[in-house]
C-alpha cells in the first residue's frame, strides 16, 4: 500500500452550517481506459472511499466562499478515476437542507506509482443554485427511538 496526499478545494460555496466531503476511487487497468460507468457511477460502485471532512452542524454559517481540506489515504498502486462527493448543510427560514453534489474527474485517471502521490489537487466550483431550485426527495422528521415501539 502507498499513500496519496493532497487537497480538496471548493470555490463559490454558499453559506452553510456544515460540510461532509469524501473522495471515491475507481480502479482502471491503465491510463488509456475510459471512465467507468461513462463517468456517472452508482453510489456504491467505488473501489475505495476516503472521508476528507465530516463537520458537525454549527449554530452559525460558514461564510468563506473558498474552503480547502487536506487528506491522506492508503491505496494500492495503479490508475484511478476519482469522484468528489460533497454534502452541504444549509439553513433557510428555520429549515435545514442537505445539498448533495458530485464531481467526477473524468479527463484522465490518477496514476498512483510505487512511491505514492503527495501533491494531488481536486479543485471544484460549487454550482450556483438557489435552495428552492434544488430537487427534493422528501422531508426527514425525527422519530421516537426504535426501542419505544415495543
Amino acid at each position: 500500500m502507498v499513500t496519496i496526499e493532497g487537497t480538496v478545494t471548493i470555490g463559490n460555496m454558499p453559506p452553510h452550517r456544515a460540510a461532509m466531503v469524501s473522495l471515491s476511487f475507481y480502479a482502471v487497468s491503465g491510463a488509456e481506459f475510459p471512465p467507468p460507468y461513462g463517468g456517472d457511477p452508482p453510489a456504491d460502485a467505488y473501489d475505495q472511499s476516503v472521508e476528507v471532512c465530516s463537520e458537525s452542524p454549527s449554530e452559525t454559517d460558514f461564510c468563506e466562499p473558498h474552503r480547502s481540506w487536506h487528506f491522506a489515504a492508503e491505496t494500492a498502486t495503479g490508475y484511478y478515476y476519482v469522484q468528489l462527493r460533497v454534502v452541504l448543510y444549509r439553513e433557510q427560514d428555520g429549515r435545514m437542507f442537505a445539498q448533495c453534489e458530485q464531481f467526477f474527474f473524468r479527463r484522465r485517471p490518477l496514476h498512483v506509482p510505487e512511491d505514492g502521490v503527495s501533491d494531488v489537487a481536486f479543485p471544484v466550483t460549487w454550482p450556483e443554485l438557489a435552495l428552492e431550485d434544488l430537487h427534493q426527495y422528501g422531508i426527514v422528521s425525527p422519530r421516537r427511538p426504535w426501542w419505544r415501539f415495543r
